[in-house]
């Protein structure tokens, strides 16, 4: 068992070395078609008076061109490629 994981680990590091080979520092700024993701908490009670039974969130990603995931816990996960409507 520790051969191998002493093997996986040497693996690992040759793949590192040749990906800083390539890309020795991150860019400075994102890909225009790099997804852009953010995610707002709001109160779990709140959520179906919020969002009025979906309307909002088809509104939001008709008029945005998103997806607009809300999770039981309250997340809401809005994700795009565009920052502007």
């Amino acid at each position: 068992m520790k051969e191998t994981l002493a093997k996986a680990r040497v693996a690992r590091m040759k793949i590192l070395e040749k990906m800083l080979s390539v890309l020795p520092a991150p860019r400075k700024a994102l890909s225009q078609y790099a997804p852009k993701v953010s995610v707002v908490k709001i109160p779990t009670e709140k959520i179906v008076k919020s969002l009025d039974r979906g309307k909002v969130i088809r509104m939001i990603m008709a008029s945005t061109e998103t997806t607009v995931d809300v999770d039981d816990d309250g997340s809401v996960v809005i994700a795009g490629t565009s920052t502007s409507p």
